[in-house]
């Protein structure tokens, strides 16, 4: 077996057990948990099924893996730095960009995060990674439309 198939399942094994230690020690719901897990299969199948994966992507995995640490640790402004090392190796990579995104939000950078998700589909739209950010993109404009119906309805009773 190849050197490749034995990085990519380290790798796949890596974010499974950190996805499950999240979930055990009660940092992500069931519905995150199940997200992040089917999302670190489909993104392993992906690179995996996909031609060789370059040099550059396996840089951005690494910075990726480690930002995803700082993340779950709630350290946003580590993460956001992870994955931005992470995009200057493989800009194209959507898992990545997603991330970025998600970091960005909780940095309360809501119009950075947006232009983010937005890339994260134009780049691999196919993917669990664009799925998501489309997933994302919906929240936001379902709390945009709600706060904007709330604003409206404290107009309307004036």
């Amino acid at each position: 077996m190849s050197k490749s198939f034995f990085s990519g399942a380290w790798a796949l094994i890596s974010d499974l057990a950190l996805t499950a230690w999240r979930f055990v020690s009660f940092r992500s719901s069931t519905a995150e948990f199940t997200h992040d897990f089917w999302d670190s299969i489909s993104a392993s199948w992906q690179e995996g099924s996909s031609s060789a994966v370059t040099g550059e992507r396996k840089k951005a995995r690494k910075y990726l893996q480690q930002g995803v640490k700082h993340y779950n640790a709630k350290r946003y402004s580590d993460a956001l730095y992870s994955f931005q090392k992470a995009l200057q190796e493989d800009p194209h990579y959507s898992r990545g960009l997603l991330y970025y995104g998600n970091a960005l939000y909780k940095l309360h950078e809501d119009t950075d995060a947006v232009k983010s998700w937005q890339q994260a589909i134009a780049v691999e739209p196919r993917s669990a990674s664009a799925r998501a950010a489309q997933m994302k993109l919906a929240h936001i404009q379902d709390k945009t439309k709600l706060a904007s119906d709330e604003i409206q309805s404290q107009l309307n009773h004036k």
